[in-house]
């Protein structure tokens, strides 16, 4: 995962794209017509932010413990796992004076991880007792996901059983491999049972390729040219 987490540079932005690729999700702006309650600290409540965020923050959780940026760790030591090693996250890291002035990641997860926000569910106290929590990873029980809560797997591991859990990911799946080796996109919105059954027929195929382009293949929409 240390490549594909390098690849995009923040939290928000690795939630994005995974749901992108592996959900099949899309994030674009609002409709105009459409009001929501004003921005004040958490862009998952309230303000435009809210129509992408109240998805996107609950999956950034799960990949908050890698913030790639490859000049500091030429200077510091990284501390790359809360609790783990002997360099630990502490009130120094986050007050932005450490190693050097405004350096990152320190001073950027002061500004980004707001306590009492959806993407850091920890409060003051608790980071004050623990600078370290400011990197939670783990999304809270009460959260949702694709309709699914979490199971309190910690980082990517998490985000990934809950996609599959969720039955998003064979959806997803599916439908790309219909577009590319049938010639047509499914909708969603009027296919969604067809869909369904083809998320089956590949989960029953023990997602494997081969297996279930043969079935496609077999399929009378393939003879009929569509």
């Amino acid at each position: 995962m240390m490549g594909a987490l390098s690849s995009f540079p923040r939290e928000r932005v690795r939630a994005a794209r995974f749901l992108e690729m592996f959900a099949c999700q899309s994030f674009s702006p609002p409709p105009a017509d459409v009001h929501f309650p004003p921005y004040e600290t958490d862009p998952a409540t309230g303000g435009t932010c809210l129509h992408c965020h109240k998805t996107l923050d609950p999956a950034a959780i799960a990949f908050k413990r890698w913030d790639f940026t490859p000049f500091t760790s030429y200077y510091v030591p990284w501390p790359f796992m809360p609790g783990v090693g002997k360099q630990r996250i502490t009130k120094e890291w986050l007050s932005g004076k450490y190693p050097h002035n405004g350096s990152s990641p320190g001073y950027r997860w002061r500004n980004a991880f707001l306590p009492n926000t959806v993407l850091t569910p920890v409060t003051p106290e608790q980071i004050a007792a623990n600078p370290e929590a400011v990197l939670l990873d783990t999304m809270p029980e009460s959260y949702t996901l694709l309709g699914m809560h979490g199971d309190g797997t910690m980082g990517p591991l998490g985000f990934g059983k809950l996609l599959v859990r969720s039955g998003e990911f064979d959806r997803c799946a599916t439908r790309k491999l219909y577009a590319m080796f049938i010639g047509r996109e499914l909708n969603p919105a009027s296919e969604k049972h067809f869909i369904d059954k083809l998320a089956k027929e590949f989960v029953a195929r023990d997602r494997k390729l081969r297996p279930f382009i043969r079935y496609l293949f077999e399929q009378p929409e393939l003879r009929r040219g569509l």
